[in-house]
């Protein structure tokens, strides 16, 4: 169950409070283990688990595919994942945290990492696709629709038929299921457009970076931070995408 039902008092203005039954999502917390050893924590939303883990692992710098992994144990709370080459933790933040310092611009020295990153070159997009994902977007959010307390995401190809959706009461692990989705599929992400409904930070930037997406749109702003990403790795950033415009940052 991703929501729940409760009883409110809902106040208005000039009248009398009244009690209904209001929908509220859910979450939970889900925690990552690396060969035995506590990763990451994360409070998420109760479903598509294994999305969730492999995407997260793919987004941060973890694995890059599915031959990183030699042993996976995934249930409702606590995933269990062993690498074949196992990761130093401690060193792996402090080059996490390099990378999140570069982009927020405050490290001009280390910008070269995100030089690495950059995404292969494809043709641009087309607005009717921009328009279109996020028409799809706005469709496939159910959760949000009725309790306003999540954010989603959409991966879909420009080249197929393939499109995948997620909902999440966190922004980044909605775009974590969506690109996880897309690792287990084994979708091209050279041909995909990701499309969010949270703001394009560079947090953000970065896991499609990772994964090598090099379209993103939003309905939200991006921030500073999410724009220098893209300019270092050469992804495409639409913003405030609504029905007839959008924003291009070049």
């Amino acid at each position: 169950m991703i929501r729940e039902e409760i009883r409110v008092m809902r106040v208005t203005k000039y009248e009398d409070p009244t009690f209904v039954i209001d929908k509220v999502a859910r979450d939970v917390p889900f925690c990552i283990f690396l060969d035995d050893i506590p990763f990451k924590t994360l409070i998420t939303s109760p479903m598509r688990f294994r999305e969730l883990v492999l995407g997260h692992l793919l987004t941060e710098g973890v694995i890059k595919s599915m031959d990183d992994i030699s042993r996976e144990e995934i249930t409702e709370n606590r995933a269990d994942i062993w690498l074949k080459s196992p990761i130093d933790a401690i060193d792996f933040t402090l080059k996490r945290n390099q990378i999140i310092t570069t982009v927020c611009n405050n490290d001009v020295t280390n910008n070269n990492i995100l030089e690495e990153l950059k995404v292969s070159i494809t043709p641009t997009p087309n607005d009717h696709l921009i328009f279109e994902a996020i028409e799809r977007l706005n469709n496939e959010a159910p959760t949000f629709h009725a309790t306003g307390g999540t954010h989603s995401a959409i991966l879909s190809s420009i080249t197929s038929d393939y499109c995948v959706s997620a909902e999440d009461v966190g922004r980044h692990n909605a775009v974590d299921k969506v690109l996880g989705s897309g690792f287990i599929d084994n979708v091209p992400y050279a041909d995909c457009i990701l499309a969010s409904s949270g703001r394009l930070s560079g947090e953000i930037v970065l896991k499609a970076a990772r994964a090598g997406v090099p379209n993103i749109c939003s309905v939200s702003a991006p921030l500073m931070s999410g724009i220098n990403v893209a300019k270092k790795t050469g992804i495409r950033l639409y913003g405030f995408v609504r029905a007839q415009r959008f924003n291009m940052y070049l």
